[in-house]
């Protein structure tokens, strides 16, 4: 027959005695370590899985709480397939078609940009448009994702924040492929 062996109002072990003066005996002599020890001899209890980590109160089991979920690990390197699922398609489709001259014509902001940023900005694009892996956490992405939110190319102002940690839009998660 199985036992359970309860301490302080939890099973911290169980035993599988025989049936016999001998199992009787043993059980008895283990007993003295414990506070209460339960037989487990009921279709119903043996049914509940009854283990290590259950509670005992008020002369009934009571089930562990249930574990917390384990955090969500996302990768920092993606592919640039991977990537471009960080972006909603709006966004995929400005940052492919962007072109600088027709952007600054339609958005009087960037004329406050020196000839400097205007050229960094182009230069980022090219990069990722070059780029075959993209590291979400590497400097000249965030500088380039912060750039794509600052200039009005993101969906929304959390866009840039959500984009570097790696949420996908509308809480997709797609498949990844992994980068070696």
């Amino acid at each position: 027959m199985k036992y359970a062996l309860i301490n302080d109002g939890f099973v911290v072990n169980t035993v599988e005695v025989e049936n016999s003066e001998d199992g009787r005996t043993f059980l008895e002599a283990m007993a003295e370590d414990f506070e209460h020890v339960e037989a487990l001899d009921t279709p119903h209890e043996q049914g509940l899985g009854v283990g290590i980590g259950w509670g005992w109160a008020d002369s009934a089991f009571v089930a562990p709480a249930a574990a917390e979920p384990a955090p969500v690990m996302r990768p920092t390197v993606y592919t640039k397939t991977d990537f471009r699922k960080l972006l909603t398609d709006g966004e995929n489709v400005l940052v492919d078609n962007f072109n600088f001259a027709e952007f600054v014509a339609e958005t009087p902001a960037i004329k406050n940009l020196t000839v400097a940023q205007r050229a960094g900005v182009r230069s980022a694009i090219a990069r990722y448009k070059d780029a075959i892996d993209i590291d979400r956490t590497d400097p000249t992405t965030v500088e380039f994702i912060g750039a794509l939110g600052a200039l009005g190319l993101l969906d929304g102002p959390e866009r840039s924040g959500e984009i570097l940690t790696g949420e996908f839009p509308m809480d997709a998660s797609p498949g990844l492929t992994p980068v070696a």
